[in-house]
């Protein structure tokens, strides 16, 4: 596992590519329900799954996470400005010990009725505590949603699938969204970007206070455009969720809980334990295409003075950013001509 340590580190040239390293502690935070009616209020959010119920979500109960990532990283430099080459998300369980840990993976169809044929046993206790990048509808982006955006357009009463505002999401290349929260009914498999992990022993409870981390993903497809997307909107929204069943409590019936539950920034032991849910993120902004530094970008002027500077050649302009476009630390390779391209046409670069 990676560890970042808080720290800004700016290249002193506007134009030269920017390393940043910093903690972001959640800015919205809401337990997302279809019955819960306090919004962002709520001090703690239960993780759920209401498998097979009609009009529920797989993925019934959810917790989402907005972290403004702003001014340390300015937002609104272009999508394909932005890389994530490192991120770690940190919250803490509320719940008295009353579900299994599992750090491992498991596949959907162990999630199937045990009647289906295609059923596969679990071959470890409990269910993994997952994290996805978050998918956005109902007019919802990552620049308007807050704590106080409605759970869906659609009324809650009766309960109706695949109709939340947010929900939990991978990504394509392209930066195209799917839902994942119906992906046990619908039958196809959803990786998640990162998996919780405790200083508990697999299988064993989880205790009340206990952290845990995930380690995201950034290579995962798809990342690149939706981290990009949400620098760019000045928020970065993750769902924390999972398959446990809800046997009992919310949404379950009279049976135990058996499902996680962790501290939202409202609780009011939260600032003061340290216990306010927080993300780590390691970004390299790319140089900006105004090269030569005259005020235009992504002018034949910045393309030339590139392709100057890059020959060996003096800038034109006596204040071109660096060549090490990409900001990997090795100046004038075919990757800072891919990534100065890649950010002159708008595109995701990563």
């Amino acid at each position: 596992m990676r560890l970042f340590l808080l720290a800004i580190l700016a290249a002193a040239a506007p134009a030269s590519a920017q390393s940043i390293t910093l903690t972001v502690p959640v800015t919205n935070d809401r337990w997302n329900y279809p019955f819960n009616f306090a919004a962002g209020d709520e001090e703690r959010a239960p993780i759920f799954a209401a498998l097979r119920e009609p009009g529920f979500d797989d993925r019934d109960s959810t917790f989402l996470l907005g972290f403004a990532t702003g001014p340390a990283i300015p937002a609104g430099l272009g999508a394909g400005r932005y890389r994530v080459v490192g991120a770690r998300l940190r919250v803490v369980v509320s719940s008295e010990p009353r579900f299994a840990y599992d750090p491992t993976f498991d596949a959907a169809t162990t999630s199937y009725a045990a009647t289906d044929p295609l059923h596969t046993p679990d071959s470890d206790a409990g269910k993994p505590m997952e994290v996805f990048a978050a998918g956005f509808r109902n007019g919802v982006t990552p620049a308007t949603y807050t704590e106080a955006t409605p759970y869906s357009t659609v009324p809650s009463f009766p309960p109706q699938e695949g109709t939340r505002s947010v929900f939990p999401a991978t990504y394509n290349a392209a930066g195209s969204a799917t839902d994942v929260s119906r992906h046990v009914r619908q039958r196809f498999e959803a990786p998640p970007l990162a998996i919780g992990q405790t200083d508990a022993t697999p299988g064993q409870l989880v205790p009340a206070e206990a952290i845990v981390t995930f380690d995201l993903d950034v290579d995962a497809a798809g990342f690149a455009a939706f981290a990009g997307r949400g620098l760019d909107a000045g928020q970065v929204v993750l769902v924390v969720t999972s398959l446990h069943p809800a046997t009992g409590g919310p949404g379950g019936g009279i049976g135990p809980r058996i499902y996680p539950e962790f501290y939202a920034q409202e609780a009011a032991v939260a600032p003061v334990l340290g216990y306010i849910p927080t993300l780590v993120l390691a970004v390299i902004i790319s140089g900006s295409t105004d090269f030569d530094g005259d005020g235009d970008e992504g002018t034949d002027a910045d393309i030339e003075a590139f392709f100057t500077v890059l020959a060996g050649g003096a800038c034109p302009t006596g204040a071109c950013g660096s060549i090490d476009f990409d900001g990997d630390g090795d100046e004038g390779t075919d990757a800072d001509i891919e990534a100065f391209f890649c950010t002159l046409a708008g595109g995701t670069c990563g």
